[in-house]
């Protein structure tokens, strides 16, 4: 049984051959590691990996070619070399000081979203989901992934994460307090935004999952309450 049919076994409540195992993302360290404990040193990615491993998460599974989110996105950009760290601007404009070797969580000194102002810039300049080249060769990347046994994805976006990712933590969590009415705004927008992708692409194309994701925990808890989600 092949990956698609598999996954679409599980999705649909019938019983596969076996259950998939869907991981997603290894840190870099990790797999340094792995190296000294007997992994092969040609595996070095996560696609690697998974391979390597027979493991059949998303780092394998095709994206259909829709930008949702930020496009055109922030240039990676070092803005100063301090040795073992560099201070940066991310593909999400945010300015922050990473280590070289990409480990850890960054130190995020600004963000770019602060304001109702930056928002109708972000709006303007990078959310345009009508712009016709968020959107690549869907049903050929249809075809060939169902042609080898591959189901394919759909990236459905976020609203929280993306918000908190673009505003920091705090900003998010103060706005969501005191701001709420913007906060709608913002989030409505990106609604529309995944309508409009899943209307203008999905039509006629067999695609097999919508993946979205939020990211509201840390490590003592939720970043929101229960009552507020």
């Amino acid at each position: 049984m092949r990956t698609r049919k598999r996954f679409n076994k599980v999705m649909h409540w019938q019983e596969p051959d076996r259950i998939p195992n869907m991981d997603f993302g290894y840190w870099g360290e990790t797999i340094a590691v792995w190296h000294k404990q007997g992994l092969p040193t040609y595996v070095k990615t996560n696609q690697d990996v998974e391979r390597y491993l027979h493991l059949e998460g998303t780092e394998i599974i095709p994206s259909l070619p829709v930008v949702n989110g930020l496009y055109p996105p922030f240039e990676y950009k070092v803005l100063e070399d301090k040795g073992q760290k560099r201070i940066v601007r991310d593909a999400e404009g945010t300015i922050c000081e990473v280590l070289k070797d990409g480990s850890s969580i960054p130190h995020y000194i600004k963000h770019a979203l602060q304001t109702r102002k930056d928002w109708e810039i972000l709006k303007r300049e990078r959310l345009d989901y009508t712009r016709k080249d968020r959107i690549g060769e869907v049903k050929k990347v249809v075809e060939e992934a169902h042609a080898v046994g591959m189901p394919v994805r759909f990236h459905s976006g976020s609203l929280c994460g993306w918000l908190r990712n673009w505003m920091g933590v705090e900003n998010f969590s103060l706005a969501i307090m005191i701001q709420r009415e913007w906060v709608e705004e913002m989030m409505e927008h990106l609604t529309e935004m995944t309508l409009y992708l899943i209307e203008k692409v999905l039509p006629g194309l067999e695609v097999d999952m919508a993946w979205w994701w939020e990211n509201m925990c840390f490590n003592h808890g939720p970043l929101i309450s229960p009552k507020l989600f």
